[in-house]
């Protein structure tokens, strides 16, 4: 009988783990040089034995992989039913078709048999018996890589590849924009790893991304692909229910959050050494609460995203370049897990989901509708911040349950208010809209979110459009409850002055705050307000403002430049997205 490539792959793997010293770990790297096997095929290999339960894995960069208690007892026959379970051992069936005599012919049944047979004889052996006392030799054969180029170098820069097996290998072009020091990133507190090498970690600085090399256009491309994505939902369908949204997965902006997150994350640690960018992995934390991310679950996408790269980067990715990028994840895995698990504390109760029920559901402009809810269980209750959201849990009519995130429109505090306008291409607003009603109970988190007002006595410029004002609306509500001396520019744009969701409400605040402004930019013209789309230029804007905005990333950033150009540091401008933050993507 013969076995496939990658069960042979996977048994050659095993070999050289069991031979392993109790409890040594082994890199993906190490067990490639023994095995005589290109990295990308032990890689997914390695991924898969772990799925099993036959190998541990532990990450990091003095991480790597043992064989388990359960791997060291494994029967190869067991391994095999698992690994090479093509189900017609004489391809009776295919692609290409079936065979003529596939109804006539005995010899499929016959070949099943004799298969069964084959592995019934190795159902006796265990992994831990297959390495052979006294002729087992450890190899490790590493490849030595040196930057070709000088610290800052354009995008002609090259890595050079010297291979210990063949020196005279020539140079070539992999993952660079621009070549980084060959220096070391001081991983800081958050990440027991120790320092992180920067040889092969580049930033993509080239104005015309076709003049990149292949592995530099992909490299950082590789978060949404869909091969990730669809490994990952294979081996976890349950990812899809209540937790990743599948509208952003058809969209593609979940992907692209991804990407950038991590290319952000990446970037600043090339250009800024010893530091982290906390105010990314704030945002990012803050979001991964409120969906409940779980420690375990890092492990999972790093699984099967890395799998994912070996796969589709085979020929252009090196172990190096992968280890670099894999301590890029997991400094950053490491220092949201510790900002989570502060976020998950910090709460008044313990729990990721708690029942409300709904109080009341009314209109709010066109197409908008406020729902007010009350706890239906006796759960301690967080008190909000003005400008912080809740995530909120409906089931849809297949019976996959969605989450969307819904900024709080209301009073602060232990209240739950929010105002969701209706996405009629969307899956979790039409059901909030069409079928929940009075009486109902709605699952929803804990408030998260970490653009809310600061403290102080500075002047205040909340800027919005559309829904978007529902965070600057609780944060106005805040100001107008404590009677705030500060001064406020509430400037929002509509399409037309039906569509103002929290109209009433909004209005009403400024008019109870001595020191508030409010500027109004309708698309269709009406007395009082502004023509057309919101601009700056024409706002006389307060000295020393802090900045809050919401509203479609287009008008987000638009309103960033031209505060940006007015003279607000952009440390005192922020922004809330609605959505996978895809500003961090571009």
């Amino acid at each position: 009988m013969k076995i496939n490539a990658f069960a042979d792959v996977s048994l050659r793997a095993l070999l050289v783990l069991s031979s392993a010293p109790a409890g040594e770990l082994l890199t993906t790297q190490n067990i490639a040089d023994a095995v005589g096997t290109p990295y990308h095929h032990v890689s997914k290999a390695i991924v898969r034995l772990r799925e099993l339960g036959l190998i541990d894995v532990e990450r990091g960069r003095k991480g790597g992989s043992r064989l388990s208690a359960a791997g060291r007892q494994a029967t190869v026959g067991h391994i095999l039913r698992e690994l090479n379970n093509r189900p017609d051992p004489a391809e009776c069936q295919s692609v290409h078709g079936d065979c003529p005599l596939i109804t006539e012919c005995g010899l499929r049944h016959a070949l099943a048999r004799a298969r069964e047979a084959f592995y019934r004889e190795l159902d006796d052996v265990v992994v831990s018996s297959l390495p052979r006392p006294g002729k087992w030799r450890r190899h490790s054969r590493r490849s030595g890589y040196a930057p070709d180029c000088k610290p800052g170098s354009s995008a002609s820069c090259h890595l050079r590849a010297v291979d210990s097996r063949n020196p005279s290998t020539a140079c070539r072009t992999l993952a660079i924009d621009t070549c980084i020091p060959n220096t070391s990133i001081d991983s800081g507190p958050h990440s027991p790893h120790g320092p992180l090498r920067q040889e092969y970690l580049c930033s993509r600085t080239s104005p015309s991304p076709s003049s990149r090399p292949p592995c530099a256009r992909r490299l950082t491309d590789w978060p949404h692909h869909p091969k990730f994505y669809s490994r990952l939902f294979a081996a976890h369908p349950e990812l899809l229910d209540g937790l990743f949204s599948r509208s952003n997965q058809r969209s593609g902006t979940q992907q692209q959050a991804l990407a950038g997150s991590i290319a952000a994350f990446a970037s600043h640690l090339v250009s800024n050494p010893g530091t982290l960018p906390e105010t990314v992995l704030s945002r990012i934390a803050h979001r991964h609460a409120s969906l409940g991310i779980t420690e375990p679950q890092y492990q999972v996408v790093y699984e099967h995203l890395f799998a994912a790269i070996a796969e589709d980067l085979a020929e252009v990715i090196t172990p190096e370049i992968a280890e670099a990028w894999t301590e890029v994840y997991w400094l950053m895995a490491d220092a949201l897990i510790k900002l989570e698990k502060g976020l998950y504390a910090a709460q008044a109760n313990g729990k990721m989901w708690s029942p409300w029920k709904v109080a009341s559901k009314t209109p709010a402009g066109t197409g908008s509708m406020t729902f007010i809810l009350e706890p239906a269980d006796d759960t301690p209750i967080t008190a909000a911040l003005p400008g912080q959201y809740i995530s909120v849990k409906v089931t849809l009519p297949d019976g996959l349950r969605q989450v969307r995130q819904y900024s709080l429109s209301g009073d602060a505090g232990t209240s739950r208010s929010f105002t969701t306008k209706i996405d009629d291409g969307g899956e979790v607003s039409p059901v909030l809209h069409g079928t929940v009603g009075v009486g109902d109970v709605l699952e929803i988190s804990n408030p998260y979110g970490e653009i809310t007002l600061k403290d102080g006595d500075g002047p205040v410029v909340l800027a919005s459009a559309g829904i978007g004002c529902t965070p600057t609306a609780s944060i106005l509500r805040s100001l107008a409850d404590s009677g705030s001396s500060r001064q406020v520019l509430v400037l929002h744009a509509e399409s037309n002055l039906d569509s103002w969701a929290l109209r009433g409400q909004m209005t009403d605040d400024v008019e109870r705050l001595d020191a508030a402004e409010l500027q109004l930019w309708l698309e269709e013209p009406q007395a009082g307000a502004n023509a057309g789309f919101m601009s700056l230029r024409e706002v006389d804007l307060p000295t020393d403002a802090s900045l809050y905005l919401c509203g479609p990333l287009p008008f987000m950033k638009h309103i960033r430049n031209e505060a940006i150009n007015a003279g607000i540091p952009a440390t005192k401008i922020h922004y809330e997205v609605f959505g996978p933050d895809i500003w961090l993507a571009n």
